[in-house]
């Protein structure tokens, strides 16, 4: 049905955003494309990356390739889609302000130790360590950041089947410099318009 950023997105992808449908890599892979062609502030990785850094045989040489032709350090912002035990979360990375954030729509106590933050915040801290030392001929300095082993506040889901529409919207309204106020009440409107701009292959409000 829609065949662009080397993607194919079918029927079946795009059901996914129906009511009561958990997204698929497909449609959030498909997305974060859209979000990022635009933008010269924000990276966004392929949902992919994490379950190569997080594999029991992660070396760094055989992820470096993710960002040949990239410097992730030049950019603002850099989101990292995350998907762990049938759960969507999202790393943040400020460059400008040395922060590594999280961000789950669950509440923390109903999924934590699910997501095993610690264990994820350690490996991405491992990565650009390296990544840094590639890029720069430095290690980076995490004395100097704020790695917060929690997550960000934000807008919560209400039920186990809508973290991916929400780790989408917090990924456009953070590439758009807009507030995260928004609401399990808003997810149908999201999805209808997720929808109708993969369809079109187009960002709108």
């Amino acid at each position: 049905m829609v065949n662009e950023f080397g993607l194919k997105i079918s029927k079946h992808d795009l059901d996914t955003l129906l009511p009561s449908q958990m997204l698929n890599d497909q449609i959030m892979n498909f997305y974060v494309q859209l979000l990022a062609e635009p933008s010269k502030n924000v990276y966004i990785f392929n949902t992919f990356f994490m379950v190569q850094l997080l594999s029991e045989i992660y070396q760094y040489e055989d992820i470096k390739g993710w960002t040949k032709n990239v410097d992730i350090f030049y950019f603002p912002l850099v989101l990292i889609p995350i998907y762990k035990s049938t759960h969507w979360t999202m790393a943040v990375i400020n460059n400008d302000l040395k922060q590594l954030m999280f961000y789950n729509s669950l509440s923390r106590d109903l999924y934590v130790d699910c997501f095993e933050v610690s264990t994820t915040s350690e490996a991405l801290k491992k990565y650009l360590k390296e990544e840094h030392q590639e890029r720069k001929g430095v290690e980076l300095d995490f004395e100097q950041w704020n790695v917060m082993g929690d997550f960000i506040d934000g807008p919560m889901q209400k039920n186990w089947y809508e973290c991916g529409v929400f780790v989408l919207e917090v990924a456009r309204r953070l590439c758009l410099e807009q507030s995260l106020e928004f609401t399990q009440e808003d997810i149908p409107r999201i999805r209808r318009r997720i929808r109708t701009q993969i369809l079109n292959c187009l960002l709108m409000d």
